[in-house]
């Protein structure tokens, strides 16, 4: 294992600090997984899901409209390619529309 490398739990919390670092809010949590779905200010009530499992439902679904998910299955995930994951999530909540 490479010594930058870090699990999906780990990466879905870097993931929580980035979207926060942002601006962003908590907006609920899933009741029934670890999902939770962020809104920013300026763009409310469009939503913004971190998981740790993938998501059944298409972008735009429930007002979803950017979403990072970090699996188990994952394998050499890093603080860089989090962020990354991250940065063009956010990139992408912010330019969309709910159609």
């Amino acid at each position: 294992m490479n010594p930058d490398e870090i699990d999906h739990v780990m990466a879905y919390d870097l993931a929580v600090d980035m979207v926060t670092k942002a601006g962003f809010v908590l907006h609920h949590a899933a009741p029934k997984s670890e999902s939770c779905y962020y809104a920013h200010p300026s763009k409310s009530p469009l939503l913004f899901r971190i998981s740790r499992h993938k998501s059944p439902y298409p972008l735009g679904a429930y007002d979803v409209t950017a979403r990072v998910s970090f699996t188990y299955r994952e394998t050499s995930l890093t603080r860089r390619r989090v962020a990354e994951r991250v940065m063009l999530a956010i990139g992408r909540y912010f330019i969309s529309e709910v159609t």
